[in-house]
């Protein structure tokens, strides 16, 4: 099998009373940190972490894409996609 182009899409119903309790007009993000409290207790850190080292990993290697194709069609400077894609993931600090 071949997951190169494979999109994970993870859902939850984590902290979703939470949500629903929260009154009209409140903004979602205000229950941010309880929803995140739910969230830790439920999930082990180890899963956490490798979650957040994932979707690191992959916006970095996504904006470097975004970066070299700017640079190459607005800008009209060749950028050596895998190289500057090489560079960015290990240099990356998240």
């Amino acid at each position: 099998m071949d997951f190169r182009n494979t999109l994970v899409i993870m859902t939850s119903n984590l902290g979703a009373d939470i949500l629903a309790a929260l009154p009209e007009g409140v903004p979602s993000m205000d229950a941010r940190p309880d929803v995140m409290r739910v969230v830790q207790q439920s999930l082990a850190p180890e899963f956490l972490n490798r979650i957040d080292e994932i979707v690191c990993e992959l916006c970095g290697v996504v904006l470097v894409m975004y970066a070299c194709r700017y640079f190459s069609i607005v800008l009209r400077v060749p950028i050596w996609e895998q190289l500057l894609m090489c560079t960015c993931v290990k240099c990356r600090n998240c």
